[in-house]
């Protein structure tokens, strides 16, 4: 499963942490926001701040492989199906019946 998130309040700088436990995917991100040099703010949507998001994970993903990528403002999240969870082939046995 793989899951894109724009993440508008990332509009500078930001660090990001992730922590994966069985059932519960915890995601913190700090913000920084930076002027340019000889501007002068009148207003600002956007300061610096401290996020977090926690998601809960079905039992069909593996929390040990979770695997997160920030780039260019998108946060992208790839959770791995957990070995129990993935399709199998089932060998269908079949007996002919015998005439008597």
């Amino acid at each position: 499963m793989y899951v894109t998130e724009p993440l508008e309040r990332f509009p500078s700088r930001s660090k990001t942490k992730g922590t994966a436990e069985p059932n519960i995917l915890h995601i913190r991100w700090t913000t920084h926001v930076t002027m340019p040099r000889n501007a002068t703010a009148h207003w600002s949507g956007f300061t610096d701040s401290e996020y977090q998001q926690s998601f809960t994970l079905p039992n069909t993903i593996n929390a040990d492989r979770v695997e997160a990528g920030y780039e260019q403002g998108v946060l992208t999240l790839t959770l791995p199906k957990a070995e129990h969870a993935k399709a199998r082939r089932v060998k269908v046995l079949t007996k002919t019946p015998t005439l008597a």
